[in-house]
């Protein structure tokens, strides 16, 4: 949308459409949404452009600025331009009447208490771009409800920036990648039942989780944590766990990780204890702790370990599968998935699921998937007793999956600088997306590129054997790939002949050469061989 100004404050900033505008980067012509002025407060629906042109200049709208919305408690929706990639501090801040908001997924910084208070919002779609989540960002957002998804790109979440967001619930995965949850981070959210915390996480603030009701799992994969919560202020204090998982590569757990939490049950996959302190379990002594039957005797004998009463081991999961998968899914329709775990008798072989996308796809805790919106969305299945095992099932609502891909050549022999095209097909006719990517296993040997109709357009470059590979951009994981042999090392008897004339010459680029060119020809030979020949 290109808006034409209707007002000029100054030479920095301007005001179109009812919207105020400041140029925070001239050279490239982008531009932040400011707030009005300290006294005025924007209200009713909001539209922000992609672009505004004024005096002959379009200018990108990129942020939105610190406090710009801040206290507007009379604005009732607003709508945020693709183009956008920040939004500053106390941004929305006590936007009480706002019912939900699209962050567009250019966003990859969201600050300080930007959306702190702003108790009207009902839903939440994090941009899979975003970086950090940065302190008291969603403090106090007692609306929000249910699952929340934590982008992969996210490598920290900040101090109190869930607190109070009673209304989520499902499964809280914290994405591999987080390196660091801060104090009260999830502090009274008490709507989740399971949280995964994965072995990237190396710090974890005071009672980031605490007062948070009952968990019934709780995945702690966590290796490299050296601090998480004080004496004082455990990570989980108040809180009942009903079974807590411990990763096989877990060597040391912080003392007050755990300290001040009912836990019912503890499964170690380690067989080797790993250390705890006198106070990581005050629960131990009602606890009963399960371990690796190679690990039973450690476990017996180790410090703090030996305060559990009940000791015993298990069988652990060593595969875990979902059926079917891929999932074509109508809307509205509810289809239950079903896991299949290795060995059979593992001892506990109940999973924890969360949808990536919910707006698309929920998945409640028997595997019971609903479609809601027409797109793609990846339903994830977590063993719960330490193996650190997971099953991924894409679904696809309202669209059709790419089932099958089929390439116009499974193998090829190449001299080196010769070019060849493989076409491709997808199955089933009907599916919605049909584009593919191409990769090449070993681009020392051949490179690929894609043509205008979508075929793979391979140079050989040197001897030696690559696999192309065609992958389905619909998120099916549907692919298909040809091994491509380059030189004479793959057929059988050529020798090379004194008496063999050339046949054809090329370039470093892999064109056709007319005659000798300056620099380096590669000249293919009547006998099947290759030389190279310099040209000055």
């Amino acid at each position: 949308m290109v808006l034409i100004v209707n007002g000029i404050a100054s030479a920095a900033s301007f005001v179109a459409y009812d919207i105020k505008y400041e140029v925070i980067d001239e050279e490239n012509n982008k531009v932040e949404v400011q707030r009005l002025n300290s006294d005025s407060y924007y209200s009713g629906n909001i539209t922000v452009p992609e672009k505004i042109e004024i005096s002959g200049k379009t200018y990108t709208v990129i942020s939105i600025g610190d406090r710009a919305f801040y206290h507007c408690s009379k604005l009732k929706s607003i709508s945020l331009p693709q183009t956008l990639e920040k939004i500053g501090f106390e941004a929305f801040d006590n936007c009480s009447a706002l019912p939900s908001i699209s962050i567009p997924d250019k966003v990859k910084y969201i600050g300080w208490a930007a959306f702190y208070g702003c108790i009207g919002l009902s839903s939440l779609s994090l941009p899979t771009s975003l970086e950090a989540i940065e302190d008291h960002a969603f403090y106090g957002c007692k609306g929000l409800t249910g699952s929340l998804v934590i982008p992969e790109s996210v490598t920290s979440i900040g101090k109190q920036a869930f607190r109070d967001c009673g209304g989520l619930t499902g499964s809280l995965v914290i994405p591999e990648g987080v390196t660091t949850i801060g104090e009260r981070a999830f502090q009274d959210c008490a709507g989740f039942k399971d949280i995964f915390i994965p072995s990237s996480v190396s710090s974890i603030g005071d009672l980031a989780f605490a007062y948070c009701g009952v968990f019934d799992n709780v995945m702690f994969e966590a290796v490299r944590c050296e601090s998480a919560g004080r004496a004082e202020a455990p990570v989980f204090n108040g809180c009942r766990i009903g079974l807590l998982s411990i990763g096989s590569k877990v060597a040391s757990i912080p003392d007050y990780m755990f300290k001040s939490a009912n836990v019912q049950t503890v499964v170690s996959a380690n067989a080797t204890p790993p250390e705890i302190g006198i106070e990581t379990f005050t629960s131990a002594p009602m606890a009963s702790l399960h371990v690796p039957s190679n690990g039973l005797a450690a476990y017996w004998v180790a410090p703090s370990w030996q305060n559990f009463k009940n000791i015993k081991a298990y069988e652990i999961a060593q595969k875990v599968a979902i059926t079917p998968n891929p999932l074509n899914l109508a809307l509205n329709s509810i289809v239950k998935l079903d896991v299949a775990m290795t060995p059979q008798n593992a001892t506990f072989s109940t999973v924890v699921w969360e949808s990536s996308n919910p707006q698309v796809a929920t998945v409640d805790d028997q595997g019971n998937v609903l479609g809601k919106a027409t797109g793609v969305a990846t339903i994830t299945a977590y063993t719960v007793d330490g193996s650190n095992l997971k099953a991924s099932c894409v679904v696809a609502v309202g669209i059709q999956l790419v089932e099958s891909i089929t390439l116009s050549k499974t193998s090829v022999k190449m001299d080196v600088y010769e070019q060849i095209e493989i076409a491709y097909t997808v199955l089933p006719e009907s599916v919605s997306n049909n584009a593919v990517t191409w990769t090449t296993s070993n681009p020392n040997v051949a490179v690929v590129r894609q043509s205008g109709e979508g075929n793979a357009l391979v140079l050989a470059v040197a001897d030696g054997v690559a696999t192309i590979t065609a992958t389905a951009t619909d998120g099916s994981g549907a692919s298909a790939s040809c091994v491509v042999t380059v030189g004479t090392g793959g057929i059988d008897g050529v020798e090379a002949d004194n008496a063999a004339i050339e046949v054809g010459r090329y370039d470093l680029y892999g064109r056709r050469l007319s005659q000798p060119a300056q620099g380096v020809n590669i000249i293919k030979m009547s006998d099947g061989s290759i030389r190279k020949e310099v040209v000055k």
